[in-house]
């Protein structure tokens, strides 16, 4: 990779798409490792909700007293439902850990390569800088010795430039093969996981169904027909006359109003009459008898 980029000038290797395929890695990880986590965090919430379900069955279940086969199908139905929560619960870890964590190596495993592309960045930086020493050198016209001193440093860093970038070559190579190898097995342990999962999960809501399919609709409806009223409120005859006397307790007790007080409602209610009684009395006087009314006003 990093071989064939040498025809160009001694000093001046392209990196910059060594280091972009590093970064183009880098995010594409990334990406896996949040999309991952997002699922891994969506069929908890699953999972979760599947343990609400088995504890409402289960309720309805235990308080159910008229039908038989009803609760043995919630019951049955709520132990299936547990066991496929079971998985659910194997399948999250095993998405975190064999998915999501793997994912999320990647992120100090590109942070160290682009660390050793910048090496060779800095050799190439200690080459330019003796190739301009070199040229100040010899256009100074100096000695044959300081010259060659010179030509002996500029050829080090040469040899530096080169040596690291056999160096990078081979790590970012082997980068490469190990990011094709962690894609492959990281991807089959997922569907392997989700094969599993669904696999036992047929199954069971295989048993689920069958369970419930057995719920005998006109057994259950016979023995509500059965169970007699009176049987079902456990009234006997002393305790329905006692009701019925209750009841015309509170039927006839009278009705509070909230502002007034009941003494004062009925000394009010009597004055009441009497005044309208008074005025009653008063306007047959004045009737039988005007002549009175007239003498007695004058």
């Amino acid at each position: 990779m990093l071989s064939s980029l040498r025809s160009k000038n001694n000093c001046e290797y392209d990196t910059k798409y060594v280091l972009d395929r590093i970064i183009s890695t880098e995010h594409n990880f990334a990406e896996l490792c949040n999309t991952f986590g997002q699922y891994s965090r969506k069929i908890a919430r699953v999972r979760d909700k599947g343990d609400a379900i088995c504890e409402t069955l289960l309720s309805i279940a235990n308080n159910e007293e008229i039908n038989k086969s009803l609760p043995v199908g919630l019951t049955n139905l709520a132990a299936s439902i547990t066991s496929i929560n079971d998985y659910g619960n194997a399948r999250v870890q095993n998405i975190d850990t064999k998915i999501v964590d793997e994912f999320s190596k990647y992120e100090t495993i590109c942070k160290q390569a682009k660390d050793d592309v910048k090496q060779i960045f800095t050799a190439q930086e200690r080459e330019l800088a003796k190739r301009k020493q070199c040229k100040r050198v010899r256009e100074k016209k100096s000695s044959r010795q300081i010259i060659q001193q010179a030509e002996s440093e500029l050829a080090r860093a040469q040899k530096e430039v080169m040596k690291t970038v056999d160096n990078v070559e081979e790590k970012i190579t082997t980068l490469e093969k190990q990011k094709l190898h962690d894609v492959k097995a990281i991807l089959l342990d997922f569907v392997l996981t989700e094969i599993g999962y669904h696999t036992k999960a047929l199954q069971q809501l295989t048993k689920a169904y069958n369970n419930v399919n057995q719920i005998d609709e006109d057994s259950d409806l016979q023995s509500f027909k059965e169970l007699e009223f009176k049987k079902a409120l456990n009234l006997s005859p002393f305790k329905t006359s006692q009701s019925l006397s209750a009841i015309n307790t509170v039927t006839k007790k009278p009705i509070h109003s909230p502002g007034i007080p009941t003494n004062l409602r009925t000394f009010r209610s009597e004055e009441t009459l009497e005044m309208s009684s008074d005025s009653e009395d008063s306007t047959l006087t004045e009737k039988s008898s005007p002549k009175v009314v007239k003498k007695y006003f004058k």
